[in-house]
């Protein structure tokens, strides 16, 4: 849609906001699938005047919002709702077999690629609203609970499940607590399931455990008789939970039996390290590099705030990825995952004095320079991402930037250049 198109939809919205809420009564059950086949579940002015809207009548009207049951938006509402006379509507409704299926409908209606954007992407310090990822609550119960899945599958094909974790590392504690209580009753609503699926069980009953673990560590500054609040997870941490989500009902994929062993041997999830880190960074089988990138992969699209930082301090993982780097069990999109990871912790986690102070990573980024090679661009433009971003930390500190300095930094940004002009042509 057009910018002046779009502006006169966000006024359009805006006038029906004043409308409705002057005159109460001219709401009608008719517009509400005007208003969903409307939405496009962005975070637009416009789309925000609908959720508005649709709120005002849910709480202002007797319309029973029931009626519009399986909830699409967009052009499937609008496919749904115009394909249906209101006798359809009435008996769609009515029919529970109806209501059953319609969830499929409903899951096939979303985009991979958008939830994996919103996955990496999610803003952490957002709070619990309306119509906020909890509203997949009835959809992902009712999955769970039907029984046309397989005794260790769970229909997905989109990797909705994987939204769930997300919760567990907001800042607002609410969100926190309504995630953890969406994973409860879907564990329930697999427990009551006639085909248990016994490996999710223990996939979430191993959450259920490193939560209740997380729990039990005293945060720093606590007082005895102070009330522990539901603790917060690294959102490395919910990153890779989420890949858990996505890869336990993918037989094919290729760390699928590394994880499937990881819920069965393991009696919970460990949130305070990134799980079996050591068996898919030095593993020996054919599809080994796999291994490292999904890995590497998880780990650079979860680092968020001081809190990962803190997460892989604790462990030997920055340590080795540093001595990974250029070694013959790295490559040149390992090295560069390497890279990403240590400018979003420069940049996200604001740990660069701590890199360097603990782990030499002036040095470091020294050796890098000089033995990179001239063809690898991609680390090039990433290596003088990184010393941008020092430069711009250590700009008070004159030892520190003379060492930054030191780096062949002109040589590199000529063989950018180089490249760049060689794209243009």
């Amino acid at each position: 849609m057009k910018s002046s198109q779009n502006k006169w939809k966000r006024d359009l919205f805006y006038l029906l906001n004043i409308l409705v809420q002057r005159n109460p009564l001219i709401a009608h059950k008719k517009h509400i699938p005007i208003y969903l086949s409307s939405y496009q579940a962005t975070m637009s002015s416009c789309d925000q005047l609908i959720l508005n809207l649709l709120r005002f009548y849910e709480l202002n009207s007797d319309i029973d919002f029931y009626e519009f049951r399986p909830f699409l938006f967009g052009s499937t509402a609008l496919t749904h709702f115009s394909s249906l006379n209101q006798n359809e509507l009435k008996i769609s409704a009515n029919s529970l077999d109806e209501v059953k299926k319609s969830y499929f409908k409903v899951i096939n209606s979303f985009e991979k690629t958008i939830i994996t954007n919103t996955i990496v992407n999610f803003p952490i310090k957002r709070k619990l609203v309306d119509y906020g990822l909890h509203e997949l609550d009835q959809l992902l119960t009712k999955n769970n609970e039907n029984e046309e899945n397989s005794s260790d599958q769970i229909y997905d094909p989109e990797n909705l499940l994987g939204l769930l974790p997300l919760g567990l590392s907001f800042e607002d504690l609410n969100m926190r607590l309504m995630t953890a209580r969406i994973l409860m009753k879907c564990r329930e609503s697999i427990e009551g399931n006639k085909k248990k699926k016994e490996l999710w069980i223990e996939f979430y009953e191993g959450i259920q455990k490193g939560l209740s673990k997380l729990k039990k560590i005293i945060p720093k500054g606590h007082k005895s008789g102070d009330k522990i609040e539901f603790p917060r997870v690294a959102p490395v941490s919910s990153q890779l939970l989420s890949e858990f989500f996505n890869v336990i009902p993918n037989k094919l994929h290729c760390v699928h039996s590394i994880l499937a062993n990881y819920v069965i041997v393991r009696e919970i999830f460990d949130f305070a390290t990134i799980p079996e880190f050591m068996i898919l960074m030095c593993s020996y089988e054919l599809n080994q590099e796999e291994h490292r990138l999904f890995l590497l992969n998880t780990i650079n699209d979860g680092i968020r705030d001081e809190l990962d930082f803190k997460l892989l301090n604790n462990t030997p993982i920055i340590k080795m990825l540093l001595s990974c780097f250029g070694t013959t069990i790295s490559s040149r999109k390992i090295d560069l995952l390497i890279l990403k990871i240590i400018d979003n912790l420069i940049v996200k986690a604001k740990a660069t004095e701590f890199l360097t102070d603990r782990y030499g990573l002036l040095l470091w980024m020294y050796q890098v320079c000089i033995n990179i090679e001239a063809f690898e661009y991609d680390s090039i433009d990433m290596i003088i991402s990184i010393i941008d971003h020092l430069k711009e930390i250590f700009s008070n500190d004159a030892e520190k930037s003379k060492l930054i300095m030191s780096a062949p930094v002109h040589y590199l940004r000529n063989l950018q250049k180089q490249n760049c002009h060689q794209k243009r042509f």
